[in-house]
């Protein structure tokens, strides 16, 4: 060895065959900072191991191409609290995510941090978030997503949900249904609208059909103008038709002809033919 060249770093402490016990302190994606008790200084460890490391576990470190290497995790000193009903939190074995279990170890929750976002699970059967004294207010800068097999909306003491939605239909039960928009917009496939009393105001009203029906006892029709254009036929059958016209009736067209079976009248105080 020339005078240039450096001999490789050294670790008396370890060798391939005298392994020690060590302590992690944090941990990164391909190495972790451990301790020893034995040594002031810590050092940078190879991950070797598949078991997930968290800080305050213990580890089994040994040297190999002359670098520590951790091999094994041996002890979790993951921190645990635990509620006088028996619940406990702690840090999940992957050390990825928060725990909370039942005193009987049933997972009922976890966090897990997801970039600059979160995931929180809820494991357990039934989960109730309640405000005993003042509101409960659900914000998100984003989108808010509600999931399941079915969404349901109480108000004040009733036992009927105001809104429930399924798979397969939205519900809403209220005394009143208001609603308010600048511009409103529904597309469907088929509808019906079943009503005691139904009114609708509104400027201006147009309808576009293929086939407009109706079918009623009564039909009574109120306007100050009244204007109809049919381009081929306008069909009546009644049983009885009558015109009450207060000033003039105009018929005109190319030709008029009117059949009587029984009889035809015509009363006026004067007729002009011709």
């Amino acid at each position: 060895m020339d005078g240039n060249d450096q001999p490789p770093p050294q670790h008396p402490y370890l060798t391939a065959f005298t392994p020690r016990i060590v302590e992690v302190q944090q941990v990164h994606d391909t190495y972790a900072e451990v301790t020893h008790h034995d040594f002031a200084q810590g050092w940078r460890a190879r991950m070797g191991t598949s078991d997930p490391l968290a800080p305050g576990d213990q580890a089994v470190m040994i040297e190999a191409d002359q670098e520590p290497v951790l091999i094994a995790r041996i002890s979790s000193q993951r921190p645990t609290l635990q509620l006088a009903t028996g619940h406990q939190a702690s840090v999940a074995e992957d050390g990825q995510s928060l725990e909370l279990r039942s005193p009987e170890g049933k997972l009922l929750l976890s966090y897990q941090a997801t970039g600059t976002g979160g995931m929180l699970t809820i494991a357990a059967d039934t989960l109730q978030v309640t405000a005993q004294q003042g509101d409960l207010n659900l914000a998100a800068a984003g989108n808010l997503v509600l999931q399941g097999q079915a969404v349901a909306i109480r108000t004040g003491n009733s036992r009927l949900p105001a809104l429930e939605a399924t798979a397969q239909e939205v519900a809403i039960h209220t005394p009143l249904l208001t609603t308010k928009s600048e511009r409103s917009q529904a597309v469907t496939g088929e509808a019906t609208v079943s009503a005691q009393r139904m009114r609708a105001k509104c400027n201006d009203l147009r309808i576009e059909s293929q086939r407009l029906e109706s079918v009623t006892e009564q039909f009574v029709q109120r306007a100050r103008n009244l204007y109809q254009w049919v381009d081929e036929v306008s069909q009546q059958q009644v049983g009885t038709l009558r015109f009450l016209v207060q000033d003039t009736m105009m018929l005109q067209a190319k030709r008029i002809l009117k059949r009587a079976e029984r009889e035809y009248r015509v009363r006026a105080d004067s007729i002009h033919l011709g």
